[in-house]
């Protein structure tokens, strides 16, 4: 009588993230369009050209950790933007209108340049949407 074969229990494999690679890539492509997008919304502000580069400079950094899932991080940029937005007179929520020209045009861009692969313009399309979620949920609330 041949022995039974032992029963092995399959391994709990981690679920990986699926939108990782698409959110790195992301970060490269988009890097200058945001860069772009950011400083043009700044310099709408007739802002001296020191306030408006550090400006740009932390609201850069800001989108990167957003697309890249980084809250942790995009929480302690937000912090700093928030501060330099004070030191140079601007009201907080002049961002919400610069978020919304950035993801305006990350979105033509995914639309536009991605079309013909239906699995990168939807996962890039996740990818937005969640940074967009983020830039809401990493900011505090203000009495």
């Amino acid at each position: 009588m041949p022995s039974p074969t032992p029963h092995i229990e399959p391994r709990a494999m981690p679920v990986p993230d699926l939108l990782h690679d698409l959110r790195s890539e992301m970060a490269v492509w988009a890097e200058p369009v945001i860069a772009d997008t950011v400083s043009d919304g700044y310099a709408d502000r007739s802002l001296g050209s020191a306030s408006h580069a550090l400006l740009s400079i932390h609201h850069r950094r800001l989108w990167r950790a957003l697309i890249l899932d980084q809250r942790g991080t995009a929480e302690r940029i937000w912090l700093d933007l928030e501060r330099d937005l004070q030191r140079a007179g601007l009201d907080p929520d002049v961002t919400e209108e610069i978020n919304a020209a950035v993801l305006d045009e990350l979105m033509d861009i995914v639309f536009c340049r991605f079309s013909s692969s239906r699995h990168k313009a939807r996962g890039f399309g996740r990818v937005l949407l969640g940074a967009a979620a983020q830039t809401v949920a990493v900011r505090p609330l203000h009495a």
